[in-house]
C-alpha cells in the first residue's frame, strides 16, 4: 500500500545545475509498521552525487537532495520491526526499495533489480517510501524513514563517520573483488585511480590477501600507496612504465570517474585477464576487439552491492580494522565547494563526509 502519512524534516536541496544548496523543508513518509526512522548523523559525498548535481546524464530531477551513504541513530521503530531498536547505530545505502520477487532479488542482488528504487533522485515504484514529489530524497537531510529490510547494522566499534563511505564506495569494491575472484586472495590486482573509491579498493584487496598494484596519473601518490601495502605503483602517464608493466595483472578495477577510454589499461592484463569498470565514467567506450581476442581478455562492469554484501563489507572492515581516509565537512557553502572540486578532479586519497548535525 502506498504511504499516505508524511512527516516533515529538513534537507539541503539544489534547484538546478550550478546552483547553491539551500536549506528547505521536505516531506518523507511517516513511520509504518515495518519501518525504522533514523536521525542522520553523517552522509558520504559520492562522485555519483556530483554527476547528478551537474545533470551529466541528463536525467536529474530537481529539486535534488543527494546522498546515499547515510549513517545515523534509530529514533523510532514500527510495531513489526524485529532487528532494530531505538538507539541502534544503522545505515542506509544506495537502495530503499526493490521488487523482492525477481531472480536477482532472490539472490540478494537487489542492486540489479529492474524495479529497484534508488535512495535519491528516483521515481518511487513500490510505495514503501514516500516524499512530497514522488521522487526519492537522499541523505543530505536530518531524518529518513525506510523499511527495516533496507537498513544496515553498524557495529559499535565502527564510528559512523567512517562507516559512511563503506556503504557505496567500500561495498562496491568489496562486491566486485568477490565476484571476480579476488575474495580469497592470491590474485594480482590493479587499482586504477587512487581517490575516494580507489584507496578503499586497495585496502580491501590487500586485506583479502591479494598482490596489489596502484595505477595513477599522480606520481606523488606512490609513497602513500606503498605505505598502504601496494607491491607496485604504475604511473599511467609514463609510456615506458606502462610498457614495463605489460601482462602483469590478472584483474584491474577501474575506479576513474573522469571521461577516459578504459582500453588504455588492457595491455597491463595477463592472458585471460579482466578489467572491471566501477567509476562513473560517462564517456562511450571504443574497444579494440582484436586486442581483446588475441589475449582472451574481458571487459566487465560492476555497480554498488546488494543488502547482504553491504552488511558483509561493513562487518569485514570492522574486523579487519579497515578505515577509509576521510575529511569531514559541514555547511552548505563548504559542501558546494567540495562538489565543485570533485567535478574537476578528485586528486586526494580520501572520501568526503558531510556532518549533518553541524550542517543544520
Amino acid at each position: 500500500m502506498p504511504k499516505s502519512k508524511v512527516s516533515p524534516t529538513k534537507g539541503l536541496a539544489c534547484n538546478g545545475v550550478g546552483e547553491a544548496f539551500k536549506k528547505t523543508i521536505i516531506n518523507r513518509n511517516a513511520l509504518g509498521d515495518n519501518d525504522v526512522e533514523l536521525e542522520i548523523k553523517f552522509c558520504g559525498i559520492s562522485h555519483q552525487d556530483v554527476h547528478a548535481l551537474n545533470n551529466d546524464a541528463g536525467t536529474t530531477t530537481f529539486p535534488l537532495i543527494p546522498g546515499h551513504e547515510i549513517t545515523g541513530v534509530v529514533i523510532e521503530v514500527g510495531d513489526n520491526v524485529e532487528r532494530f531498536e531505538v538507539g541502534d547505530t544503522v545505515a542506509v545505502g544506495p537502495l530503499v526499495e526493490s521488487c523482492g520477487a525477481c531472480t536477482v532479488c532472490a539472490n540478494d542482488e537487489q542492486q540489479y533489480c529492474p524495479e529497484r528504487t534508488l535512495t535519491y533522485d528516483d521515481v518511487i515504484k513500490h510505495g514503501s517510501v514516500a516524499t512530497n514529489t514522488g521522487h526519492t530524497f537522499g541523505g543530505y537531510s536530518k531524518k529518513i524513514t525506510v523499511p527495516e529490510k533496507f537498513l544496515i547494522n553498524i557495529p559499535d566499534a565502527l564510528p559512523l563517520q567512517l562507516a559512511a563511505p563503506l556503504l557505496c564506495a567500500g561495498a562496491s569494491m568489496y562486491s566486485a573483488l568477490k565476484h571476480f575472484g579476488a575474495g580469497s586472495g592470491g590474485i594480482r590486482v590493479g587499482i586504477v585511480g587512487v581517490g575516494g573509491l580507489g584507496h578503499l579498493g586497495i585496502k580491501l584487496a590487500i586485506a583479502m590477501g591479494n598482490d596489489v598494484t596502484a595505477i595513477s596519473t599522480t606520481p606523488s601518490k606512490e609513497n602513500a600507496c606503498k605505505e598502504m601495502g601496494c607491491k607496485q605503483f604504475i604511473l599511467s602517464t609514463d609510456q615506458q612504465v606502462m610498457q614495463d608493466g605489460g601482462n602483469s595483472l590478472d584483474l584491474i578495477f577501474n575506479t576513474n570517474s573522469a571521461p577516459h577510454q578504459c582500453s588504455v589499461y588492457l595491455p597491463l592484463l595477463a592472458c585471460s585477464g579482466t578489467i572491471v569498470n566501477l567509476g562513473s565514467n560517462l564517456e562511450p567506450q571504443n574497444i579494440d576487439l582484436q586486442m581483446v581476442a588475441s589475449n582472451r581478455l574481458s571487459v566487465a562492469g560492476s555497480t554498488f552491492a546488494g543488502l547482504g554484501e553491504v552488511q558483509e563489507c561493513v562487518d569485514f572492515c570492522t574486523v579487519k580494522e579497515i578505515k577509509p581516509e576521510i575529511e569531514i565537512v559541514a555547511g552548505e557553502e563548504k559542501l558546494k565547494e567540495i562538489i565543485d572540486f570533485l567535478a574537476i578532479k578528485n586528486d586526494t586519497m580520501k572520501r568526503y563526509v558531510l556532518d549533518i548535525a553541524n550542517t543544520f
